[in-house]
């Protein structure tokens, strides 16, 4: 009996949850925001096509080289895993 109870009142909780405002009004504004009306600018710098160009290559080729870096570690850690093993069934067979 005790379950079905618990299951009820969860529900009823999560109902209420769900029609509580989340804003001070309707309009939206944030709870928890100072009174600065401050607004803050950001001045990025505007790039050539060719720029773009550049870096879009630069980036293609550091991820080329942190893929097959990863690669290689890989195929190292797993070779170090094979001869630890065949180090492992070895020595096994030579105690029996």
């Amino acid at each position: 009996m005790s379950h079905s109870y618990d299951m009820v009142n969860r529900v009823r909780q999560n109902k209420a949850l769900l029609g509580r405002k989340k804003f001070k009004t309707n309009s939206r504004e944030n709870i928890h925001s100072d009174d600065n009306n401050e607004r803050t600018e950001y001045n990025f710098p505007k790039a050539s096509s060719d720029d773009l160009g550049k870096i879009k290559k630069g980036t293609k080729h550091a991820n080329y080289l942190n893929a097959k870096r990863s690669m290689l570690i890989f195929i190292g850690c797993l070779a170090i895993v094979a001869i630890l093993l065949f180090i492992i069934i070895n020595y096994a067979s030579i105690i029996k």
